[in-house]
């Protein structure tokens, strides 16, 4: 058979392109595995959260730094922070996909950088350790010495003890599941709270004041800066926002920044097809 020069160039260009794609080197790496997440608050050793624009989390893994992430806001979201993970599928034969890939189960530790200081959140005194592929961690950071090691910054403890009048050296009085002031709120929860633990005035609280078919009435207790956020259930299972309106305003809201310490009192409109409901607040 003869074969025209045309047909025989593309029967060479084939040939060539066939000899590249099997007998060229092979691929030393494997895709990427889905990330591993962590995210959540990080606060000062008084209990406020780090304001977006003033600081970032470091992220260290293998002893180099491997990325920083800026603070965000916290009106509209559960968290300030979040660090997405880079993980390799660790086929064997084969090296990482990417130099910022990291490993299921090694350690990884954690750094806020504030004003150009690096301080070394208490979270990490142990360090964490990297989860499997498309896990998620809520992992809350507190930056401030914690010399007792029990999970409360010494400033906020000696300031308690201060306050009810005690030797500010005995941290031990104050642990994070005691309730040293006896109003039902444990110590740990008044530090996120911004309430003194040692002060039973001072109350963490969500009550309901009045129910009509329109709405429902109630108060809780606020300190200043702190966003206070309403959710509702029917089933205690699935939560979600519950919109409300704080003192004589009347734009519906499911947060509240409080601009003062003392009681607030707000309204949850109702609508037709709610018969139940259930409540409760979180503070940040």
């Amino acid at each position: 058979m003869v074969v025209s020069p045309a047909k025989q160039g593309l029967r060479l260009v084939l040939a060539s392109a066939l000899a590249f794609l099997f007998c060229g080197p092979t691929a030393d790496a494997f895709p990427p595995a889905p990330h591993y997440s962590i995210y959540g608050d990080v606060r000062d050793e008084f209990g406020y959260l780090i304001q977006p624009g003033t600081a970032s989390v470091v992220f260290y893994f293998g002893g180099k730094e491997v990325e920083r992430y800026p603070l965000t806001g916290a009106t509209n979201s559960s968290y300030t922070y979040q660090i997405r993970m880079r993980l390799d599928m660790n086929r064997s034969g084969t090296s990482a996909y990417s130099s910022t890939t990291v490993s299921a189960g090694a350690d990884y530790t954690l750094a806020v950088d504030r004003g150009g200081v690096l301080y070394y959140p208490i979270e990490v005194n142990t360090p964490p350790t990297v989860g499997s592929p498309a896990g998620r961690r809520r992992l809350d950071l507190t930056i401030g010495p914690d010399t007792d090691l029990d999970g409360l910054p010494d400033a906020w403890e000696e300031n308690q003890l201060y306050k009810a009048d005690l030797p500010t050296t005995d941290l031990g009085r104050i642990t994070p599941i005691g309730d040293f002031d006896g109003d039902g709120v444990n110590n740990l929860k008044e530090y996120i709270a911004g309430t003194y633990a040692t002060d039973a005035t001072e109350t963490f609280y969500l009550k309901i004041t009045q129910v009509t078919t329109e709405r429902s009435d109630f108060e809780f207790f606020t300190i200043t800066s702190k966003v206070y956020r309403l959710e509702k259930t029917t089933d205690f299972k699935s939560w979600t926002p519950a919109e409300f309106t704080v003192g004589p305003a009347s734009t519906l809201s499911s947060t509240y920044t409080a601009t003062g310490v003392g009681v607030v009192s707000g309204s949850i409109p109702h609508t037709a097809s709610e018969t139940k409901n259930f409540y409760r607040l979180n503070v940040r």
